[in-house]
């Protein structure tokens, strides 16, 4: 076969194979869910900020959610922009959940080619190459949020790309390739500001590289002018947008999402220890962020390359270390949100590849005739299909009545509820608290798509919140639970 119709063969075999694990993973018949499932709250967030921008005129610099906290809604957390882009099809389209998921979805799936097409040129292998990304492909919680509302995905997908364009850098030389690895890592960190850990890991091994006498294996670097400018650039961008989101949920006074660290040097000291004990002990926390097998295989791996400093080249080894040392920080500073949150591994997940594309680096370059017996192979495949069976079959539990009984079954004749609320007079231009069971601050509310207030009352309708709503021009109390009426006052 020639060289062309090999890359042919094997670039269609990529989303061939993409498609397939997509089509056993059922997202063709979870696509019509709204949120759902595992942290349905913050699904709930995202998804709000997309329908209001379709419902208020699109006003980019204006995110709002349906939870009227922050006076009309306004609240902002990572840079809108898949928001937005999910308002424009629902323009289109209709305000349809499925191009919110498609659309987070699509930049995953280009973040993995771009790592497909890494692999090609770093380990001359196309079938080599294909494995990783397949592998990544069968991480549970990378492809239930992925296929969702959170941007985590997307923010991981420009990492994969940026990745690709520093490595098309490497080969040419060019600065417009380096520019475009900026760009790509700017956007990523703008959605998801995790995405500036390998970023910055990148910018400290290229700033020690230009200091460090040269070496035969010495990367490529930019001039210092390009250096620092761009690294500034993304940086102080970055910075720039995440004080304005603070400052915009400050003056609207907004606390529906976090725009701040949660270190566990924060945490009590009951909460810590439950929370290591979750973490570290015999329970099923991990089975929802990835396989065991794959977490051990991991950390051997990560502790082995640290380990072996002389034997992998500077750049690598500095990248290496930079990046654990980012991870570790970061979830250092998140600690109290990671028994809960369980997307924040999504943030880290960078860590895993370079570790898992640097032991396969390391086995070419070592020992090549064992990374070109066909057993290798075949181990590492046997590998991957095990980790996409087992991705299949979480997926399958995140959608079956162990996680589903906690959402009101009436969320699933959504436009029913809808007609229902319109046929008594409660639009979208009414205002409403949605007395309820819901601890959310969007969920009911984006089902309804009601702007207004979910209500959980710890008393009874003497509530001082409650008190001040009815106050303050609130249209209608919508009571969900009759318990309610046979509280005391």
């Amino acid at each position: 076969m020639s060289p062309k119709k090999e890359s042919i063969f094997f670039n269609f075999l990529f989303w061939v194979l993409l498609i397939g694990a997509v089509l056993a993973y059922n997202f063709h018949q979870i696509g019509h869910f709204g949120p759902v499932s595992v942290h349905s709250w913050r699904q709930a967030d995202s998804a709000s900020f997309a329908l209001r921008y379709y419902q208020d005129g699109m006003e980019f610099f204006s995110p709002k959610v349906h939870n009227m906290q922050g006076g009309q809604g306004e609240a902002v957390a990572e840079f809108p922009i898949m928001y937005y882009l999910a308002a424009a099809l629902y323009h289109l389209f209709g305000p349809k959940p499925i191009l919110l998921r498609l659309l987070n979805f699509a930049l995953l799936a280009l973040g993995l080619f771009a790592l497909f097409r890494l692999l090609r040129r770093l380990l001359d292998s196309w079938a080599m190459a294909l494995l990783l990304p397949m592998l990544i492909l069968g991480v549970p919680v990378l492809i239930f949020y992925g296929y969702n509302f959170l941007p985590n995905s997307v923010g991981f997908g420009f990492t994969l790309l940026a990745a690709g364009a520093f490595f098309r850098y490497q080969r040419s030389g060019k600065m417009g390739h380096y520019y475009l690895m900026c760009g790509l890592a700017l956007l990523g960190a703008l959605i998801k500001i995790s995405v500036l850990i390998p970023f910055l890991a990148l910018a400290g091994t290229l700033f020690l590289e230009k200091l460090l006498p040269a070496r035969q294996e010495t990367m490529k670097t930019p001039g210092w002018g390009g250096f620092l400018a761009s690294s500034l650039a993304v940086i102080g961008l970055v910075g720039f947008w995440y004080k304005w989101a603070a400052d915009y949920n400050l003056a609207h006074q907004s606390s529906v999402l976090m725009t701040s660290i949660r270190p566990f040097w924060q945490m009590a000291k009951e909460d810590f220890d439950y929370s290591m004990l979750v973490i570290t002990g015999p329970y099923r926390y991990w089975e929802i962020i990835l396989s065991k097998y794959t977490l051990w295989l991991f950390m051997g791996l990560w502790i082995l390359e640290l380990a072996l400093f002389r034997k992998i080249p500077r750049p690598a080894y500095l990248f290496l270390a930079l990046l654990s040392l980012g991870v570790l920080s970061f979830l250092a500073l998140f600690f109290s949100q990671l028994l809960v949150h369980g997307y924040y591994w999504i943030d880290v997940l960078a860590l895993l590849v370079y570790v898992f594309a640097l032991a396969l680096w390391l086995m070419k370059t070592s020992m090549p005739r064992a990374f070109h017996h066909w057993a290798f192979g075949l181990a590492l495949s046997a590998f991957v299909v095990f980790n996409l069976n087992f991705c299949r079959s979480m997926m399958e539990r995140f959608y079956s009545a162990e996680y589903l009984s906690d959402i009101n079954p009436g969320f699933f004749k959504q436009e029913e509820l809808q007609a229902f609320y319109r046929e008594h007079g409660i639009s979208y231009d009414s205002t409403l608290v949605n007395v309820g069971p819901d601890l959310t601050p969007n969920l009911s509310l984006y089902y309804l798509n009601l702007r207004g207030w979910n209500r959980r009352l710890e008393n009874n309708f003497k509530d001082a919140n409650v008190i001040w709503q009815a106050n303050n021009n609130v249209d209608y109390f919508v009571v969900v639970d009759t318990a309610y009426f046979q509280q005391e006052g």
